[in-house]
């Protein structure tokens, strides 16, 4: 006689009995069956082999038992390393898919563990995993040009590839000048991925901001440098002297500090070959309303240009300006078309310029721009402050 059963994996009393009959009399005997739970297979793939930090991968579990039949609702726990990282459930067919992220990079094992129930054993399966850190960007904000004896504000920005700012994040800043260092600091960035910072520009010359971050698990490194040009303090500072040439159109470049027209009012009283003016020639101000010579081109108070009068003795009409070679100073003290640039631009800036600069925007070499200044100096249009 044979008889199936399907019993729960344990230990089992099975009991045979017989009832007699008019022959034979009754017996029965007793045996102990012990169950074993079954034998489970567990298949695990994962979506892509290689990923980045942070980015969501599946993992594909299907679980079976020894005769290959699925088994249903049973838990399967997804672990990377020693730390739980997912969980899901199998479905109708014994499978489940359970995305999951990693906050750290490396070659990494996953597993998917089922830990078995009465019936079943518990059983596990492995992939492994490169998870590559996440690219980083590091950014610089300054100010192309500074003077020296200024203070030269700087902003870095620490980015992932994603344009995320990266938080709480230790960097290293070094600032140098002329190759000699002048500050190596350890920041942390904010909220925001950013750290700010001033430094003093004590001398002149090519100021350099670096900063490198080391990177971590979850970001890779990365480095960023910006050069701010620290201009010399020591800056023109030129005034016009000459009647003759502001009437002439030529435009002034008055440095407004206090008390210097007092020091040159004889100068701008007349032009070239001037002479003195009577203490009765005088007129009002057209600013200030104080007196000052009738001739007088610029207020001797408070600088304001005066319009030339309409009438008068001792004034003679301004000479007209003439073609002048390049670089040369007319009969009549006028100047050349690139002095007259010059002088005006230094006019545009207030009587401070930067030679690197100002031979920059006007397109000429250093000393060409010294050489004007020169001339400019000698012919009386200019003067030192």
């Amino acid at each position: 006689m044979k008889v199936n059963s399907l019993l729960e994996a344990g230990i089992h009393e099975v009991k045979a009995l017989y009832r007699g009959s008019s022959i034979y009399a009754p017996s029965s005997t007793t045996k102990s069956l012990k169950v074993l739970p079954a034998a489970t297979h567990l298949s695990l793939m994962v979506s892509s082999s290689t990923i980045k930090v942070g980015e969501e991968a599946v993992a594909y579990v299907k679980l079976t038992d020894e005769r290959g039949q699925p088994i249903q609702n049973a838990e399967i726990l997804l672990y990377c390393g020693d730390a739980l990282t997912a969980k899901g459930f199998t479905n109708s067919t014994g499978e489940a898919e359970i995305p999951f992220r990693l906050d750290s990079s490396g070659y990494k094992p996953v597993r998917a563990v089922y830990r078995g129930d009465a019936n079943h054993v518990g059983v596990e399966g492995v992939e492994h995993i490169n998870a590559k850190p996440l690219q980083t960007q590091l950014r610089i904000q300054a100010p192309s040009q500074a003077w020296k004896g200024g203070r030269v504000t700087y902003k870095i920005l620490l980015t992932d590839e994603l344009g995320r700012p990266v938080e709480g994040a230790s960097m290293n800043v070094e600032i140098s000048n002329r190759d000699m260092p002048i500050a190596k600091l350890s920041l942390r960035t904010d909220d925001h991925g950013t750290v700010e910072g001033i430094v003093n520009a004590t001398m002149g010359g090519q100021l350099r901001i670096s900063a490198s971050y080391a990177g971590d698990r979850q970001y890779a490194p990365a480095e960023a440098t910006c050069t701010v040009t620290v201009m010399d303090s020591s800056v023109i500072a030129l005034m016009t002297v000459s009647l003759a040439g502001a009437l002439g159109g030529v435009m002034a470049a008055l440095l407004l500090r206090r008390g210097i027209f007092s020091s040159l009012r004889s100068s701008l009283s007349g032009g070239i070959g001037k002479k003195p003016i009577g203490e009765a020639a005088a007129k009002n101000c057209i600013s200030c309303g104080r007196t000052i010579p009738i001739e007088a081109a610029f207020c001797d108070w408070c600088g304001s240009p005066q319009a030339a009068p309409s009438t008068g003795e001792g004034l003679a009409p301004p000479p007209q300006p003439q073609a002048t070679p390049e670089g040369s100073i007319g009969e009549h003290g006028y100047a050349s078309e690139l002095d007259q640039r010059i002088l005006s631009y230094i006019a545009e800036h207030r009587g401070e310029i930067s030679l690197s600069r100002a031979a920059a925007d006007l397109g000429v070499t250093r000393e060409e721009l010294l050489a004007a200044i020169d001339r400019l100096r000698r012919s009386g249009r200019l003067e030192p402050a």
